[in-house]
């Protein structure tokens, strides 16, 4: 049994691990003055299917003042799918746009996402 570990923690072994190349890895982000790609693999379709599955999730797992207080927040997040996903490819936003669009997004789920956290757990009272 000495011989296995020994060979498993050898000195040597460790030390190669140890002292091998040690290049600092390159950052994947673009260079300055370059935007990092934004993805567009969505379409209006699922996007819009996504916002349905959300709407529907909401009216069956909350009560019905949850869905009357979320309404204008679900309105906002429709309003900002559409724009950021348009029905017609071609007429989609330029980069900045699309970008500042998808952070809106992010805020408005993240908001969403807390207030519905406390309708769960005022609900368990």
């Amino acid at each position: 049994m000495k011989n296995r570990l020994d060979e498993v923690f050898s000195v040597e072994k460790l030390r190669r691990a140890w002292d091998g190349p040690s290049e600092p890895e390159q950052p994947s982000s673009p260079e300055e003055g370059e935007e990092a790609p934004i993805p567009q693999d969505v379409d209006a379709a699922a996007a819009a299917a996504s916002y349905q599955r959300l709407r529907e999730s909401i009216e069956r797992g909350f009560p019905p003042g949850c869905i009357t207080t979320m309404e204008s927040l679900l309105s906002d997040l429709e309003r900002l799918l559409r724009q950021r996903f348009p029905d017609d490819p071609s007429a989609a936003p330029p980069r900045a746009e699309r970008a500042e669009l998808t952070l809106a997004l992010d805020g408005l789920l993240n908001r969403m996402e807390d207030l519905l956290e406390a309708f769960e757990v005022g609900s368990r009272r």
